[in-house]
């Protein structure tokens, strides 16, 4: 193991370019990539090796690099700032339709809990908006979209800290063959009809495979039929008006749509709630009630009960009726 730590500091660490200690994220970001390179290509050779999560490979690496090593708490607080960081960067990507527009591509991640989601990625330093959207579609489903993308179609949103850009790219063939550039990234590509994303299937919701881009379906719906009419104005010889294309409506779409994170309710456990402390006033009324031979009515909103002690009473009135 100490042989391939020294290969990886000495590839990603050790001659990585000056602005990579600029600061701590940019530092991370290159121990992320010797975290990638040891998944993929060490452990793809040698499948004894550990397999290490993230925050574990960084305290390995922190402790094997001489260039690194320091206070093992102020490497924990600087990788949590790190991972809060990540979830700010700008992401890019795009939304692929057929030439029809009923039908989107998507990608699935590599492991099977994955959900499907759109071709996209975090920007990287001193990258602009298209480039980083071209770049994250062809590594993710070997597809160049250069000259393809409208700088105006398209849908952004902003989840929690994250602001995530989309360019909607229409035309592209079914047959067109995809294939991912990058290794343990994505497990399928497929196209999927746009009005089935969301719905039931099989008597079970299907939401969970597509919860990452359910904020963006009602909007690119909304495109798709604003596009549709603005094919038929076309078809008949009609002139489509700035005011009705559909840049226009989705930028006015955009400045009046608020997405907003759907909090999960929280549900006390079955066994919880018969282990909670049964109110004095409840349990002396039950008692009271079974003592009386259940000539005093007693409201059972919100019961609860110590089954002990009403056991015990049970068991003493039988006793005494026998």
């Amino acid at each position: 193991m100490k042989e391939i730590l020294d290969d990886l500091c000495s590839r990603f660490i050790l001659n990585c370019p000056d602005e990579a200690y600029d600061s701590y994220e940019r530092l991370f970001f290159q121990i992320e990539e010797a975290h990638w390179f040891y998944e993929d290509f060490y452990r793809e050779q040698q499948k004894s090796l550990p397999e290490f999560k993230f925050k574990e490979f960084v305290t390995l690496v922190f402790e094997h690099c001489p260039l690194l090593r320091c206070d093992p708490k102020e490497v924990e607080k600087h990788l949590e700032n790190f991972l809060h960081y990540k979830q700010r960067v700008n992401v890019y990507g795009a939304i692929i339709l057929n030439p029809t527009l009923d039908k989107v591509l998507l990608v699935k991640g590599w492991y099977s809990r994955s959900s499907w989601g759109f071709p996209r990625g975090k920007v990287n330093k001193n990258e602009n908006e298209v480039s980083c959207a071209i770049r994250e579609v062809f590594e993710e489903i070997g597809y160049d979209l250069t000259g393809m993308i409208d700088p105006n179609e398209f849908i952004e949103l902003k989840i929690r800290e994250q602001n995530i850009k989309l360019f909607i790219v229409h035309g592209v063939p079914e047959t067109t063959n995809f294939a991912p550039r990058t290794r343990k990234e994505i497990s399928k590509i497929e196209w999927h009809l746009v009005n089935d994303i969301g719905r039931p299937t099989n008597g079970k919701k299907s939401v969970n495979r597509y919860w990452t881009i359910m904020p963006f379906i009602r909007l690119l719906k909304k495109w798709i039929s604003v596009k549709q009419k603005e094919k038929r104005r076309r078809a008949t010889g009609k002139r489509v008006p700035h005011s009705m294309s559909s840049s226009t409506i989705m930028q006015s779409s955009l400045n009046n749509f608020e997405y907003k994170v759907p909090k999960m309710e929280t549900k006390k456990p079955m066994k919880q709630l018969f282990l909670e402390p049964a109110p004095v006033k409840q349990e002396n009324a039950l008692l009271e009630h079974m003592k009386t031979g259940g000539t005093k009515r007693t409201s059972m909103r919100n019961f609860s009960f110590n089954k002990d002690e009403i056991l015990s009473t049970f068991r003493q009135k039988v006793t005494t009726s026998v």
